[in-house]
């Protein structure tokens, strides 16, 4: 069975936020590269786009790593996982870096940040 996911990017155009949408590969979070993106706000549309982790919209810089999401309530998914101190054994699906545990304040005030301004829009 073959399923659409969708995933919040930055647009290659206006760098708003866009959508790009591909063909999910498992349980485990892993998403096809290739899809497609359409911008809402400049009306770009790619049919055939190749996604990297840098096209992510939600972005939590962390030491010389990241913590990416593919959505807004991704986000907060996140950062309710480290505000509620959970491991790795809590939700396999979520293997994060030790460095991410042991930054867990840091990641819950920036997600916080991000979600305050998202309101703001």
């Amino acid at each position: 069975m073959t399923f659409i996911d969708t995933i919040e990017i930055v647009c290659p155009t206006c760098e708003k936020k866009a959508l790009f949408f591909c063909e999910h590969r498992n349980v485990k979070y892993h998403h096809a590269t290739e899809g497609e993106v359409r911008c809402g706000h400049c009306g770009y549309i790619n049919a055939s786009f190749s996604f990297t982790n840098e096209h992510y919209y939600y972005q939590v810089p962390i030491g010389d790593r990241k913590v990416y999401a593919k959505s807004l309530e991704n986000l907060i998914f996140i950062r309710n996982y480290f505000f509620e101190r959970r491991r790795l054994n809590d939700d396999p699906d979520y293997d994060f870096p030790k460095t991410f545990y042991q930054s867990r304040d840091e990641i819950v005030r920036k997600i916080d940040k991000i979600v305050q301004e998202e309101d703001k829009k």
